[in-house]
């Protein structure tokens, strides 16, 4: 097991990609005591999130995903769902602040 494994500290993000993955895995997840925030993924099609919090982020989003996860207190995040479109070469927008700069070629 690697350390951190079973700390509960902070907390769950679910980025949800299409279908119904990822609803069950939020409930599972409130069923055991979590609160989780659901990052909906915006060109995907997902279930309805009533009774969570959604925000909605596009799948390129690195900078505006991060910037909710410190909003909200995110430590540990789950990817679950389908992703149809990748994201254009262009659309994936870094920041300084998250410290992913384009590799110049």
């Amino acid at each position: 097991m690697r350390a951190g494994a079973d700390d509960k500290s902070g907390r769950l993000a679910i980025i949800a990609g299409g279908g119904m993955l990822p609803h069950y895995l939020a409930s599972a997840a409130r069923k055991n005591g979590e609160n989780p925030l659901i990052v909906q993924l915006s060109d995907e099609n997902g279930p309805v999130w009533q009774g969570f919090d959604v925000e909605y982020a596009s799948v390129g989003n690195f900078a505006g995903i991060g910037r909710l996860f410190a909003t909200h207190g995110v430590s540990r995040v789950v990817l679950s769902g389908s992703v149809r479109r990748r994201p254009a070469a262009l659309q994936p927008r870094p920041s300084i602040q998250s410290g992913r700069l384009p590799l110049a070629s």
